[in-house]
């Protein structure tokens, strides 16, 4: 399981990294570095995520 400050990317966790797969890591330092973004572009970013999943949704 991982833990909030984990979650955040504030603590590595060994063993949830070990565990994961290729994609899923790729997924994760994606988000960190999402993470970082200031907040207008996060929103931005976050806008347009949702924009694509209701599209392919439909």
């Amino acid at each position: 399981m991982l833990c909030p400050s984990g979650f955040l990317g504030l603590k590595a966790s060994k063993k949830n990294a070990q565990e994961m797969d290729e994609d899923t890591k790729k997924l994760w330092k994606k988000f960190q570095q999402f993470s970082k973004l200031p907040e207008h572009d996060r929103r931005a970013a976050t806008r347009l995520i949702n924009s694509l999943s209701r599209a392919k949704a439909s």
